[in-house]
């Protein structure tokens, strides 16, 4: 799927004044998809500097608690997305079903999040 959704990627071009004021970073957490050929290469090829991770590190990204509220919708849903149309559509019908209070709790959990982290010394958390 990831290459698939990368050999179909079809990026905007930037202004020239964006370029100069941005540089994409993406974080890598060494899943097999990440660390795969055709997405290094394609990283490189855009541009966008990759941060690897740690293998097995927790997930200090609220977004990623989003992404699997998203998820877990899409699965509930009683016909499943069987195109990337279909599956674009139906993730930001998600995206944008998502309260507001859901965020916001997210993002306030940060600091507990990230003391656990820390008193567990870089080991397993709950979270």
């Amino acid at each position: 799927m990831h290459s698939s959704l990368l050999q179909s990627y079809q990026p905007a071009p930037p202004s020239g004044e964006t370029l100069k004021r941005t540089r994409a970073t993406q974080d890598m957490d060494n899943a097999r998809p990440h660390v795969a050929r055709v997405c290094r290469q394609f990283l490189d090829d855009e541009g966008i500097d990759a941060i690897d991770w740690p293998s097995r590190s927790p997930e200090l990204n609220p977004i990623e608690h989003i992404r699997d509220v998203m998820s877990r919708c899409i699965r509930r849903r009683q016909v499943a997305p069987q195109t990337v149309q279909e599956l674009t559509d139906a993730l930001i019908q998600v995206w944008e079903e998502i309260p507001q209070d859901t965020i916001r709790r997210l993002i306030r959990s940060m600091p507990r999040h990230c003391r656990e982290y820390i008193q567990a010394r870089g080991g397993h958390t709950h979270y």
